[in-house]
């Protein structure tokens, strides 16, 4: 099986998982400003994981193009 296929469900639910807890939880006992700083942490972190997961894919995709040029030559 590839890889991907066990890489992503583990990966993408559980980073931000923490801080998106902490977040809730301090608006909750009125807090917004300790509430919106984990916010910001849960936005930085989706946002690093969804532009690493886009670059490597690209990344592969050129890669995959550039061999099987290499291999109709």
């Amino acid at each position: 099986m590839p890889m991907i296929i066990f890489y992503i469900p583990g990966l993408i639910p559980l980073v931000p998982g923490g801080p998106s807890y902490e977040a809730v939880r301090a608006f909750a006992l009125g807090d917004p400003n300790i509430g919106f700083q984990k916010l910001m942490v849960v936005s930085t972190t989706a946002i690093s994981i969804v532009g690493g997961l886009l670059v490597t894919s690209f990344v592969e995709q050129l890669i995959n193009k550039w061999l099987l040029s290499k291999k109709n030559k």
